[in-house]
């Protein structure tokens, strides 16, 4: 079996490479914390290529990667069966109607939006709601748990 591979944290590897800098000598320093000459220079050839990245200000292109993939991910919907349990709490949930319910909202949502030209976040629920109500779906329950009669007006206390 080969021999389990040593992993140094950033902090470790830029001392190291520092004292390299102060002695003048990479194979004293590595000797000293019982390390491969070559694995420090290494590790100081890499602070010569990228230390530069310390001091640099401007948003770089990983960052600008990932702001673009959020971005994307900017008006994605997840509806549906959005729950985690064992198979008894699941069998008990009887969660289909609400999965109807959240894949409407959801459509609605997303056609507001794109009708308006809009982010999803940004379209007023007040708006949702509406629209759903004039697709005939029930928008909001009674504090009682009983379905508000239609037409009728009735928002849950938080």
């Amino acid at each position: 079996m080969g021999k389990k591979q040593k992993r140094y944290q950033p902090e470790f590897k830029l001392r190291v490479v520092l004292e390299t800098y102060a002695k003048g000598a990479v194979s004293e320093v590595a000797r000293h914390y019982e390390l491969n000459a070559n694995q420090v220079s290494t590790w100081r050839k890499a602070l010569l290529d990228n230390g530069h990245l310390v001091f640099q200000t401007e948003v770089s292109e990983r960052e600008r990667k990932l702001e673009k993939q959020v971005e994307q991910l900017e008006n994605l919907l997840a509806a549906g069966r959005n729950l985690s349990c064992d198979i008894t709490a699941h069998a008990a949930l009887r969660e289909i109607p609400e999965c109807w319910v959240l894949g409407q909202g959801a459509g609605v949502a997303a056609a507001l939006a794109a009708r308006k030209n809009l982010r999803v976040r940004d379209v007023p629920i007040k708006n949702i709601q509406d629209e759903l109500r004039k697709q005939g779906a029930i928008v909001e329950r009674m504090a009682t748990g009983k379905v508000a009669e239609s037409g009728e007006n009735v928002t849950i206390p938080a």
